[in-house]
């Protein structure tokens, strides 16, 4: 039958709960390995495969994103596998670290330790690929690149140094919540390092006026809404109150729809004609680029304003009263759909009947772009050297 104790698997409620939890532990399980495979995949790439004449700090900032994900991943998906199996044994033999009669926010701690990282290798990438774009479309070198560097560095530590911000409102004694809370107030002079890097690199850049631009916009907007929002959940008194409101659903949704999953995009269109040798219709592209845009911003900012207010996270009672927030919430979840439909057929389109791609729409300078579109196999005929990545 359904597993039926949430997806936080929250003792000692998992232990007495039905359903087939062995199965799901199995899978667990093997998901955690395919974690730490990946990150040590990663890894080894980056130190054994890169060009000749290419230094660390000669590398991309994608590749960068990707390696400092691999030690998240590494670290992440080892703990996770052992603690899922503990959970596991606890369940079938009744004892162990998260037994019945232990602390319950033991297991909280452990699980949350683990799945913080997981936003992490899932935005540092997302913050390698947007930087690779906006470089790109603006035809400029990165601003402040080793200061990206050292930003992402930083916030792959405090990945596993603020995972008791979760834990606020949960019944983690005051004296924790107020030092992770510092903790995580901490990543606020990265992130912000690192927007002041992009937001320069646009300036009086030679920008495109193509949909990967606007899915950077869409980035940065609801991005940056994401991230303020992060600062009112970080806030013990505030957060205390919105923790379990609409309010953390929002932001959940700002920080993996309108951050993530906007970062994707922005590079899908950005790479497509490398990987394809085709180009999409750049209008349909845009116009796709604005209807996501606005219909991620009706979808969820009623949230906002619903978490405000009270309405409680993961309910399907409502208050009547918010029934117009709820409403405008669902209409802006069709535009959303109809962005990303009319995105699915724009890309489609041009693998079957699109123009032919040249070589470097974006005049981009990192070595991708050498190769043939899409690129042969093992990518370059002969092999590339390294350098400064962004000399324009």
């Amino acid at each position: 039958g359904p597993v039926d104790m949430g997806w936080t698997f929250i003792t000692p409620f998992t232990l007495s709960s039905g359903g087939a939890f062995a199965l799901l532990a199995f899978g667990l399980a093997f998901m955690a390995l395919s974690w730490a495979a990946t990150g040590i995949n990663f890894i080894v790439t980056v130190h054994h495969k890169r060009a000749p004449g290419m230094g660390f700090f000669d590398m991309p900032i994608l590749s960068w994103s990707l390696y400092l994900t691999g030690y998240i991943l590494t670290l992440a998906g080892l703990v996770f596998g052992i603690i899922i199996l503990y959970l596991a044994s606890a369940k079938a033999g009744g004892k162990g670290l998260f037994a019945a009669g232990s602390n319950p926010l033991d297991w909280q701690n452990y699980f949350w330790f683990v799945t913080t990282p997981a936003a992490f290798f899932a935005l540092l990438p997302a913050a390698g690929v947007i930087s690779e774009v906006i470089v790109g479309i603006s035809r400029k070198a990165l601003s402040g690149y080793r200061t990206v560097v050292g930003s992402f560095i930083f916030l792959t530590g405090m990945s596993f140094l603020s995972w008791g911000v979760q834990m606020v409102g949960k019944g983690q004694p005051e004296a924790q919540s107020f030092s992770y809370v510092a903790l995580a107030l901490l990543t606020v002079i990265p992130v912000a390092l690192i927007t002041y890097s992009w937001l320069a690199t646009l300036y009086r850049g030679s920008i495109a006026c193509a949909a990967p631009t606007t899915f950077v916009v869409a980035f940065l907007l609801c991005g940056g809404i994401g991230a303020v929002m992060g600062l009112f959940l970080s806030s013990l008194s505030v957060g205390n109150y919105l923790a379990n409101t609409m309010f953390s659903t929002a932001h959940a949704h700002y920080v993996m729809m309108g951050g993530v999953m906007t970062a994707f995009l922005a590079g899908l269109h950005f790479w497509w004609p490398k990987m394809t040798g085709r180009m999409y219709n750049n209008l349909t592209g845009r116009m796709s680029g604005f209807l996501y845009l606005i219909g991620l911003n009706l979808a969820f900012f009623p949230q906002i304003i619903m978490g405000a207010k009270g309405a409680p996270a993961g309910s399907y009672l409502a208050d009547p009263s918010l029934a117009g927030l709820q409403k405008l919430s669902g209409l802006g979840m069709v535009v959303l759909a109809v962005g990303l439909v009319i995105m699915v057929f724009n890309l489609v389109r041009s693998m079957i009947n699109g123009p032919v791609a040249v070589a470097n729409p974006w005049g981009a300078t990192t070595l991708e772009w050498q190769a043939a579109s899409p690129p042969s196999e093992e990518n370059f005929a002969e092999e590339p050297v390294g350098g400064a990545p962004y000399n324009f």
